[in-house]
């Protein structure tokens, strides 16, 4: 069962701007923001852990690229997110969203709007 029954993210939808959203902590809702199956894909900004939900199917069904950077290419919706020593996914704080934020802004970032 997961910490925390609701979490803050981040999302990044293809061709928009970054959003944050308060959403359920469920495998149902997290596969519907990103389109399918989930793949949690671990990742450092600014020396801190945050994790990637996207759509593993997303290359195969041709979906857009959307963001590139220093730790790879995705395609389709991508949410930030992070999570507990267990494996769950809890929410991120101010302080989170603001790198994110930022790092998303940086010149090294391309995303797709």
């Amino acid at each position: 069962m997961p910490s925390e029954a609701r979490i803050k993210i981040v999302l990044l939808r293809a061709a928009e701007q970054p959003q944050e959203l308060t959403i359920d902590n469920t495998l149902a809702s997290l596969q519907q923001l990103v389109g399918g199956y989930i793949q949690a894909v671990p990742v450092t900004i600014d020396d801190c852990q945050y994790v990637l939900v996207v759509d593993e199917e997303g290359r195969i069904n041709h979906k857009p690229t959307n963001l590139v950077c220093h730790f790879g290419a995705f395609v389709g919706d991508i949410l930030f997110c992070k999570s507990d020593a267990e494996g769950e996914f809890i929410s991120l704080n101010h302080e989170d969203i603001k790198r994110i934020k930022e790092f998303l802004e940086s010149e090294s970032v391309s995303y797709y709007l």
